[in-house]
This record gives structure tokens, C-alpha cells and sequence, in this order.
């Protein structure tokens, strides 16, 4: 099952105690790029979900870089910036699809415990 949204701006939170935290997404023309926020910070380097290759669906894995083995807070947002999709734009100019900027999640992926995110 995949969760996805069209809204940019929409986030998920999730919290965890470990090291290593990330998602694995169906990336196609449609996708956009993550935002990320860990234990408050927001990260400098966005997680990108369009590859410059992807005329069809792709499953793609982000991961954020290793973090200390602690409990952690982390917030993926759609972000409203659009990563760079000229090079597929130009071969395919009259398909919209690659002005589109969504996010469809299958799996969180995590080297650790799941925590409450409630608590």
C-alpha cells in the first residue's frame, strides 16, 4: 500500500530510536523532492525522488545521511521547488505529466526501533 499526496507542503513525522532512517517511493515523471527536518533541524541537502532517466515508474530509496544511535524526530515535507526535469521536458515537450509535483510513500525504511510519534 502506498500513501501519497499532491499537496506541497504535506509531511509525515516519524520517530524512532536508531541510526539510519529513509523511504522507498514509486518515482516516475510525476515526483518531487522531500524536504527534511531531523530532531528540528532542517537538513540543507533535499532528498530528490525524480530521476533524470524515469519515463516510467520507478521504486527509488532516499536515505538521510547516519545519525547518532539516540532517539530521533524526523519530518519528510513535499517540498513546492521542483527538481530539474528539463532533460525528459525536452525529449517529451507536450506531456504535462512532468509538471506535476507529487509523493507516493511504500515503505519506511529504518536501522532501528519505531517509536510513538504521539509520545
Amino acid at each position: 500500500n502506498m500513501q501519497g499526496t499532491k499537496t506541497a507542503g504535506s509531511s509525515v513525522t516519524i520517530k524512532f530510536k536508531g541510526t539510519d532512517i529513509g523511504i522507498m517511493e514509486a518515482g516516475g515523471q510525476y515526483s518531487g523532492q522531500l524536504r527534511v527536518i531531523v530532531d528540528g533541524v532542517e537538513q540543507t541537502k533535499k532528498l530528490v525522488l525524480f530521476g533524470s532517466n524515469y519515463n516510467n515508474l520507478r521504486l527509488k530509496y532516499c536515505f538521510i545521511p547516519s545519525l547518532p544511535y539516540s532517539e530521533h524526530t524526523v519530518t519528510f515535507i513535499l517540498d513546492s521547488e521542483m527538481p530539474d526535469k528539463s532533460a525528459l521536458q525536452n525529449k517529451y515537450p507536450n506531456d504535462k505529466i512532468y509538471q506535476r509535483n507529487e509523493l507516493y510513500i511504500g515503505r519506511i525504511l529504518l536501522n532501528g526501533e519505531l517509536l510513538d510519534a504521539n509520545k
